[in-house]
């Protein structure tokens, strides 16, 4: 009964807190100027406190009070993304770009949103509105290289991916984008070398060595791969992906040995694969 007791009341609690945010506080509706702004920085003090929920009831408020709010829209847009509710976000980041054309948070949202949905012409096109006015705008830059990939057109994808690490070449996720356009285009030499530039930027970063061991083994250099999942658990100790890397390398090492044992049973003779 305490435990049934303690769960209903921290729920009530819980709707009670965004019933107050909900309503707000009869002071913040004075002055109308003040009251967006501290629902707006109520929604960013929730926002950091990765409490999406109660960020959205701000800047709906703040959005309430000034429909023409833009930067409110454009948060309001994150908190759903956040919470997973794709169409809500899109809206809102349409929203922004209507009430400010040249927001380009907003813009690269959308870009990204599209991209994800197989909208590539649509996401180019946004990367190169951006590009238009801020030629060096890495995301966007990064952006448009994607879209191209998504189209096929791989050549000007790895010229658009290596444009970005020519701007920015600390960002490893560049490196990684770029080498990915690399390998599709069935040039894996250059893939490896973009991979091991991403490993020399930041050694840490396990991501570079796991997909630099993901093409090992795809061009049949099982013990390069291996060697490689290792230098990454070497370099990060603590990380769980690279362990986790290491271990379906393992298994997936295996199965490839032993193709019988994935089938019902064993192999032909019914027995299960040995070490």
């Amino acid at each position: 009964m305490t435990s049934q007791y303690a769960r209903f009341s921290a729920s009530v609690c819980q709707v009670l807190l965004l019933v107050l945010i909900a309503f707000g506080t009869p002071a913040c509706s004075k002055d109308p100027a003040k009251a967006k702004k501290e629902y707006f920085e109520s929604g960013v003090k929730y926002f950091n406190e990765n409490k999406f929920r109660e960020a959205v009831i701000q800047f709906k408020n703040a959005i309430a009070i000034d429909g023409r709010y833009a930067e409110a829209h454009y948060q309001l847009g994150i908190c759903y993304s956040k919470l997973g509710q794709i169409p809500l976000a899109y809206r809102e980041f349409v929203k922004t770009t209507d009430l400010d054309a040249g927001h380009v948070g907003a813009q690269l949202r959308q870009g990204a949103l599209l991209l994800a949905q197989r909208k590539f012409d649509e996401a180019k096109a946004k990367a190169e509105l951006i590009l238009k006015s801020d030629p060096r705008n890495v995301d966007a830059q990064v952006l448009l290289g994607n879209s191209y990939a998504g189209l096929k057109d791989l050549d000007r994808a790895i010229e658009e991916l290596q444009e970005a690490v020519d701007l920015d070449p600390k960002q490893v996720p560049h490196y990684l984008n770029l080498a990915a356009a690399q390998y599709f285009n069935k040039q894996p030499d250059l893939a490896e070398a973009t991979f091991k530039k991403a490993i020399s930027q930041d050694s840490k970063n396990v991501q570079p060595r796991i997909a630099l061991a993901q093409l090992c083994s795809s061009t049949e250099r099982s013990a390069d791969g291996e060697a490689t999942l290792k230098a990454a658990i070497e370099a990060n100790p603590e990380s769980i992906e690279a362990h986790q890397a290491l271990a379906y390398f393992y298994h997936a090492k295996r199965v490839f040995k032993n193709p019988l044992n994935a089938a019902p049973g064993g192999g032909a003779s019914g027995e299960s694969w040995r070490s």
